[in-house]
């Protein structure tokens, strides 16, 4: 039995709440610098195609991702991108699962991070971080970077508990962070929804490198503004199957970041003794979010985070498992060491236990991490 208390997205779902989460919440904001909006194109979605029509268009798009013209996204991480087929595709809307507390956002941070120093444009919907609290994981991202020295993102940097380590760390990465194509929406809590973004993203409709939006996280996106979802379930499945149409229709990626169904922590958190972290067949893990397992059901690939409970938990690895894939292969991917400077270099299931990664050596790929 999970005895893990009930948290505030727990109640929300059972409809006890008794405050209202928006209440303490920032208007959505637009970031500086963020591409003007292109204005709908009038696409007719709806329309009678005939197959010709139909063949050219699929025979581009397949003829792009043959030459080359249409890579994937990278991540941080090798193995992750082999796994799935050589990263993270465009058109495809992929759920990532995983229990409260495991270290979704800090993971899905570095993946933004990563792609826009390859120079896509990223867009990351917050509705439970500020802005200190994503800036100061950029910032520890970057001095990592910069510097090759690891630091606390939360204790050195978003409490200020270091004042002359946080005035070096941001004088090394003030200005090559402002640089990135990264963009914030800091949206309302249940009120936001993903239709505010289709004039930017159909901004980039003719650049080769593909937008990256990340939702943080998708219980907490509201209804359609035309058609109002009360019911959380339909909220939810409604905002899901919006953003799947809206990464095929401007060639994004889409990675929404969703919680676990309460009833599935043990799943994750390996207190099962039938499923093993690491070596039980992932596939178990598929419909396991909360209020959204159907969409992936419906998904063409889905990433799953999962985390031992337990005494020590902070030494304990984040195990990431690939549920469904589309272009690459289902499997668990390997094992994070996951801490207070973020996340390490992935190991993979079976691969011998190794000395622990310098605290001054940065967990990346080999070579240049970031292609520069």
């Amino acid at each position: 039995m999970n005895d893990k208390p009930k948290d505030d997205n727990d109640l929300l779902q059972e409809g006890t709440l008794t405050a209202d989460p928006t209440d303490d919440c920032d208007d959505m904001k637009t970031p500086p610098g963020a591409p003007e909006p292109a204005g709908k194109d009038g696409k007719d979605k709806d329309k009678v195609e005939p197959l010709s029509d139909v063949f050219d268009v699929a025979w581009e798009r397949m003829t792009a991702r043959a030459d080359g013209k249409e890579p994937p996204i990278k991540t941080p991480w090798e193995t992750l991108d082999t796994a799935l087929g050589g990263g993270i595709y465009s058109g495809e809307l992929i759920p990532v699962v995983g229990n409260t507390g495991i270290g979704k956002t800090q993971w899905a941070m570095e993946i933004a991070y990563y792609a826009a120093k390859a120079g896509h444009p990223v867009y990351y919907v917050a509705m439970e971080s500020d802005e200190p609290d994503l800036v100061s994981r950029l910032m520890g991202l970057e001095y990592r970077h910069q510097t090759g020295k690891a630091v606390s993102w939360s204790d050195d940097l978003y409490k200020g508990r270091k004042p002359k380590l946080l005035a070096d760390v941001a004088r090394d990465t003030r200005n090559p962070l402002r640089s990135l194509s990264l963009y914030f929406i800091f949206g309302h809590p249940l009120e936001w929804h993903p239709s505010s973004l289709e004039d930017s993203l159909a901004s980039h409709e003719a650049e080769e490198k593909r937008p990256l939006v990340i939702v943080d996280f998708l219980q907490l996106v509201g209804p359609d503004p035309d058609n109002a979802q009360p019911d959380p379930r339909n909220r939810i499945m409604s905002a899901a199957y919006y953003l799947r149409i809206m990464a095929k229709d401007y060639n994004a990626t889409v990675l929404a970041i969703s919680s676990t169904a309460r009833n599935n922590y043990d799943l994750f958190d390996g207190s099962i003794p039938a499923f093993e972290l690491g070596k039980t067949n992932p596939k178990k893990l598929e419909g396991s979010g909360k209020e959204a397992g159907e969409i992936e059901y419906a998904a063409a690939t889905i990433i799953a985070l999962c985390r031992e409970r337990g005494e020590r938990e902070e030494s304990k690895p984040v195990w990431v498992a690939v549920v469904k894939a589309r272009f690459g292969k289902t499997g668990w991917v390997g094992a994070l060491p996951y801490g207070e400077h973020g996340f390490g270099e992935m190991k993979k299931p079976g691969q011998p236990k190794r000395q622990e990664q310098s605290k001054t050596k940065p967990a990346t790929k080999g070579g240049d991490p970031y292609g520069e």
